[in-house]
């Protein structure tokens, strides 16, 4: 999101609980920001986390095919008969 301007849209109307309220604000102190900054910040990171889960996903199903005639009980099974 760096770099990329930011657009005015309606008013964004969010329902909090005053203790949420407080630890929004409270967060967003701790990070330097204001609270619209936190809940931006907070959007990014989520975004950043699906991505991480979307590319681990990928690279656990983008790999050569097994071989799916032989499963590990017939490996062992056979490994037992030529002993």
């Amino acid at each position: 999101m760096h770099g990329e301007k930011l657009t005015i849209i309606n008013p964004l109307s969010v329902r909090l609980t005053e203790s949420q309220l407080h630890d929004v604000q409270m967060l967003a102190d701790m990070h330097g920001m204001d609270k619209g900054e936190y809940i931006r910040h907070l959007v990014a990171q989520d975004k950043l986390a699906q991505k991480k889960i979307w590319d681990d996903r990928n690279k656990l199903f983008a790999g050569p095919p097994g071989d799916a005639t032989t499963t590990t009980h017939d490996k062992v099974a056979h490994k037992d008969a030529a002993s």
